[in-house]
């Protein structure tokens, strides 16, 4: 910018949503900030107010059939059983609703606990709180995109609130993080199955 002019927006992304974290990478000049899990929708708000204004479109012409079908309906993974963990619904306000997007993110996500399981039973095992809190932290963002807002909860207080809740109510979120992470595991093993 000193060197050829004009400002490039900065915008930071962090999984730590913790107070002062925004008003720090203001402070080392980023024009943003947004933290992990990302909602879709307020994200490309975001990078779109720092867009330039685009020429007003044209109208849209109206339709010729008045009585074309509906658009299909969204995918059925999940919306019939409402005890599924993963639906694409909740998946769209991080990914949108394309169903290529949706099956990359349930692969990655699949491996993440494939990788991350193992190592936070260890962890607990040990007893290693830093392990913990990091794997909580990594979790927390990559299992976050599938939209699930009770587990981020947890898995936050598991990064962050072990002062604050005390050693026994943090072990229970610990455990509550376990039992969603066990269930989603097997979720994403037989989605992958089919």
């Amino acid at each position: 910018e000193k060197v050829h002019g004009g400002h490039i927006p900065i915008i930071a992304m962090t999984a730590h949503a913790l107070k002062g974290v925004e008003e720090e990478c203001l402070s080392y000049g980023m024009d943003a900030y947004v933290s992990k899990p990302l909602r879709r929708e307020h994200f490309i708000a975001l990078v779109e107010s720092f867009s330039p204004p685009a020429e007003p479109a044209p109208a849209p012409a109206e339709p010729d059939n008045q009585d074309a079908p509906p658009p299909p309906a969204a995918s059925p993974l999940g919306v019939e059983d409402n005890t599924r963990l993963v639906r694409p619904e909740n998946m769209a306000e991080h990914v949108g609703d394309d169903p290529e997007t949706q099956q990359q993110l349930l692969h990655m996500c699949r491996e993440a606990l494939q990788a991350k399981m193992p190592q936070l039973r260890r962890a607990i095992n040990k007893g290693d709180l830093t392990a913990i809190q990091r794997i909580a932290h990594y979790l927390r963002g990559s299992i976050g995109m599938l939209g699930l807002p009770v587990f981020v909860r947890i898995a936050e207080d598991v990064e962050c609130r072990h002062e604050v809740l005390g050693a026994e109510l943090w072990r229970q979120r610990c455990e509550e993080m376990c039992q969603i992470l066990k269930r989603l595991e097997a979720e994403l093993q037989l989605l992958h199955a089919a």
